[in-house]
């Protein structure tokens, strides 16, 4: 080796060592998902609340520590829609992920509990429809005491309903539950998921609260979604794409590594924390309408497609969220080619027949 080489080679190797440990340093922030998985499954119910009811969602006055901290070290979706504004049908579809016009008397879907226990996970819900549990019944501390009895060696799948008559009592029941997590030594490998079947309208709505357009507005529609684990995301993400209720099954497949129904109809949303993954361009809501008449019960629904809402029904109201998020501005009337084709693709996407994928 020349004089000039062996005054480099010490740079060399030095470089080299450096780039090295770069280069595993951006492979592992880049691993896919499945180098990420859980052990344990805690899927938390939120009573009926909209995502800006909370502190993590945008409002200053409310006390929600434990929900706050599980989104600063783990993702927040700050734009997740219900799948449904009635809390039943809106539950039953964060129970098996199907959106509530596939769910019909001559199609049955596995739920998730089922999907997990077939899996090998030992099981238990508490607090969740279609239990009719009482006033004086304790979700949580039912829930904690089923922690205790877990063998040490199995793993788990717990969902939980939480009560409370306004956010700050319903985070004191999240933080009793995330405890009992914690003190039976869960917590580094169980993934957590809380989220909120639907919210409620908004104080102050102009419009008739029994009308299509109350019942599909944002506050009732867009939820909190918040999850915390072993999964491939910083600390803290705050995801501004849209995510559908139809997601939250397969999320929790993923991150145990079980396979779902081929049927679902939603995405991972862990799919859609990497920076190059297209985010999620609709969402659908469905219910019941208000009777227009005699012998009308026309079932309505609500899409996101992008910026753009329309709640469908007798009265189309199309909105452009985007520069009017209190939807106070129809455009039904001056934009009636994006109404043509929001409503082609609603009534498309409720055939039950043909299996539409989340933002496709």
């Amino acid at each position: 080796m020349s004089g000039v080489g062996r005054r480099w080679a010490p740079f060399a190797r030095a470089t080299a060592t450096a780039l090295t440990a770069a280069i595993l340093v951006w492979a592992a922030g880049c691993s896919r998902p499945e180098a990420f998985s859980a052990r344990n499954v805690l899927l938390v119910l939120w009573p009926p609340t909209g995502a800006d009811a909370v502190g993590c969602g945008g409002d200053p006055a409310a006390r929600t520590p434990t929900l706050d901290r599980l989104a600063r070290q783990g993702a927040m979706f700050r734009d997740a829609w219900a799948a449904s504004p009635d809390p039943r049908l809106a539950w039953a579809t964060l129970a098996d992920g199907q959106p509530p016009h596939r769910r019909t008397a001559d199609a049955t879907f596995p739920t998730l509990e089922r999907s997990v226990a077939a899996a090998g996970l030992t099981t238990a819900t508490f607090g969740l429809p279609p239990e009719s549990a009482s006033p004086t019944s304790d979700p949580v501390a039912d829930a904690t005491a089923w922690l205790a009895r877990v063998p040490r060696g199995d793993a788990f799948f717990l969902a939980t309903g939480l009560a409370g008559s306004s956010p700050e009592r319903t985070d004191s029941e999240l933080l009793r539950l995330v405890q009992g997590v914690e003190d039976w030594g869960h917590m580094r490998r169980t993934f957590i998921l809380v989220t909120s079947p639907c919210g409620v309208p908004r104080a102050g709505e102009s419009v008739p609260a029994e009308s299509a357009r109350s019942r599909f507005d944002e506050s009732v529609l867009r939820v909190p979604l918040v999850l915390w684990g072993p999964y491939p995301w910083r600390g803290g993400s705050v995801r501004p794409d849209l995510a559908a209720a139809v997601d939250v099954v397969p999320t929790v497949l993923e991150a145990i590594r079980v396979g779902g129904d081929w049927r679902q109809p939603g995405r991972a949303l862990a799919e859609r924390v990497k920076p190059w993954k297209e985010p999620n361009l609709a969402a659908l809501a469905e219910g019941v309408a208000v009777r227009a008449g005699p012998g009308d019960a026309s079932s309505t629904a609500a899409l996101r497609r992008g910026d753009w809402k329309l709640v469908a029904g007798p009265d189309p109201a199309l909105f452009d969220l985007a520069r009017d998020p209190a939807e106070t501005t129809n455009l039904a009337d001056t934009r009636p080619d994006v109404l043509a084709e929001l409503e082609r693709e609603i009534e498309s996407r409720r055939d039950p027949h043909v299996l539409h994928r989340v933002g496709g």
